[in-house]
């Protein structure tokens, strides 16, 4: 692994390309109060020390140690500025340093050098140097025989394409920014082979995620552990090229095998990101996601979605949540049960727009999203908006309105319906662990999507439009009241009202709770023979949304 084999000081560039990659980073110029935790606390210290490496291997000289120590004997214990600092400097060197006090300081342009081409003659080698990012600063050549230094070269920038002859003689190949003199975007792309070979970096396998290697083209492995009743335990490996920077191409292969089952299943994800610095666009992402898995005994899925989402850059980086558009094209093929004939709820394509909103602060907590579908034989559209408050006096207040409604609907069966509770999720989106039961614990599972309500209804599904909310109010640490109540109408029928009531358990939010119902549309549910089926739990094992849990505010 190369994370162990880091010094101490390597903590610093590596801080720097783990930034840069997400284009969160800030000028150095920015003022304190505008920067985000994670840049006011590591990342500018960092890009601000490596600066000033990278100016001193430039120079030469001592001209940097001396510039220090003249700063400090003259301006310690007064107020001063970074200009006279620059002044002095420039004072001791004749060599341009506008490139560092410019855009190096004020702005948060990458440095990204590659070698596109190194063609070896007789007793020399033609060598092609382009700027990815167009930002031209000095940069360093070097000449390597396996790791040992064979000459290092620093070089004027160059603003796209600039070719250089050099000396073969006892290298076997080039490397550029071989000692991390400067904080570079990329270093994998920073070496060539002088010698032919089938690969310029070698595939790498790893248990894990490491930091980057730049000399092998790494491939990580870890175990994949989840449960459904229907597959039962699911293991296996998961398959996929993150390290810990974020890279253009992403892909994921998940094969799992399914002990209940007794079948192998599994997904596959391919995704290209493309991250703008100067638009309001933060992230571009597009890609595919295939999967297969049981919905029911001995029945499989297979799901096919090509999709595009894009990220809108938040007002500034001290700001949490953000906005997204997420266009996709949802195409499921479902297994038919014996002697039952094909209808519209086992082959089916859906084309998804949806635009979400949220701003996840402690004390107040406000999440929205749209959604507009369009199937063979509906079109529908729903508003989904998410409130929580966190009052003076240590209570928390939940708030949820939801609305759906057909555009068009000529389905001959409820399976696109909206629902009061538990939706079918033909989508495929919702964490259910036993989405086709009906009966039984698993069916208790509930998940606060489209009616949201907690008590069962016999006329659960609605087919023209629906209008609720859902409220809870903490009396007692995790212990709150709920209540849900609305409207919903289906065709050739007039519009009915439906309410619940009870106590929620909210041990963490939208991740354990349990649902106690006590009076609803059906009466006074506790009074039911029945009741133990009545009470509704939620449980959520995703792992990226508890990480994204604790970051929350930091980056």
């Amino acid at each position: 692994y190369s994370v162990p084999k880091q010094k101490f000081n390597g903590q610093y560039p590596f801080v720097m390309p783990f930034t840069t990659r997400i284009v969160l980073d800030q000028a150095l110029s920015t003022r304190s109060d505008s920067l985000s935790n994670l840049n006011l606390k590591l990342v500018n210290r960092y890009k601000s020390g490596l600066g000033l490496r990278y100016l001193d291997s430039y120079l030469q000289d001592s001209v940097i140690p001396e510039s220090l120590a003249e700063f400090y004997r003259e301006h310690h214990s007064r107020i001063s500025n970074s200009k006279a600092f620059e002044e002095i400097v420039r004072g001791k060197t004749d060599k341009d340093v506008n490139w560092f006090f410019g855009d190096y300081v004020n702005t948060t342009k990458k440095i990204d050098y590659t070698i596109t081409k190194a063609e070896r003659r007789e007793d020399s080698v033609d060598v092609v140097i382009r700027n990815i990012t167009r930002y031209s600063v000095p940069f360093t050549l070097y000449g390597l025989d396996r790791d040992e230094v064979k000459f290092k070269k620093w070089m004027d920038g160059i603003e796209e394409l600039d070719t250089l002859t050099l000396s073969s003689e006892g290298i076997d190949r080039l490397s550029l920014n071989y000692e991390f003199l400067y904080p570079e975007n990329n270093q994998r792309n920073n070496w060539k082979k002088l010698d032919k070979a089938l690969f310029n970096r070698p595939l790498k396998f790893r248990f894990y995620r490491d930091i980057e290697d730049p000399y092998y083209n790494q491939v990580f492995y870890k175990p994949y552990f989840n449960y459904n009743f229907y597959d039962g335990v699911l293991l296996g490996p998961t398959i996929y090229n993150q390290a810990l920077f974020k890279k253009t191409w992403l892909f994921s292969l998940n094969p799992v095998y399914g002990f209940k089952s007794n079948s192998l299943l599994g997904s596959f994800s391919l995704a290209y990101e493309f991250l703008p610095e100067t638009t309001s666009v933060y992230r571009y992402r597009a890609g595919l996601f295939m999967s297969r898995f049981h919905y029911d005994e001995d029945l499989a899925f297979n799901q096919f979605t090509p999709f595009v989402r894009i990220d809108f850059k938040r007002k500034d980086l001290r700001d949490v949540g953000g906005r997204s558009l997420v266009t996709r094209f949802v195409m499921v093929d479902k297994d038919l049960p014996p002697g039952v004939e094909n209808d519209e709820t086992f082959k089916y394509n859906v084309f998804n727009v949806r635009y979400g909103y949220s701003q996840p602060e402690i004390i107040r907590d406000l999440r929205y999203f749209t959604d507009v579908q369009f199937g063979d034989d509906f079109s529908k559209f729903s508003l989904d908006v998410r409130y929580r408050k966190l009052t003076s006096i240590n209570r928390y207040v939940d708030l949820r309105l939801f609305f759906g409604t057909f555009f068009q609907n000529r389905t001959e069966t409820d399976f696109f319906s909206f629902a009061l509770d538990r939706p079918n999720d033909y989508l495929f989106e919702l964490a259910y662990l036993g989405r086709s039961e009906e009966s039984g614990f698993l069916s208790q599972q509930t998940i606060i999507a489209e009616g949201g309500f907690k008590s069962r209804f016999p006329d659960q599904f609605v087919n023209q439009w629906l209008l609720s909310t859902n409220a809870s109010v903490s009396i007692w640490r995790w212990i709150e009241v709920y209540a849900d109540a609305g409207f919903f109408k289906n065709k050739g029928q007039n519009a009915e009202f439906r309410y619940d009531s009870g106590i929620r358990l909210n041990f963490i939010p939208n991740f354990l709770e349990l649902y106690f119902p006590l009076q609803s549309s059906l009466g006074f549910e506790p009074g039911f023979s029945d009741y133990a089926s009545r009470i509704r739990f939620v449980v959520t094992l995703d792992f990226e949304r508890i990480y994204n849990l604790v970051k929350r505010g930091f980056y």
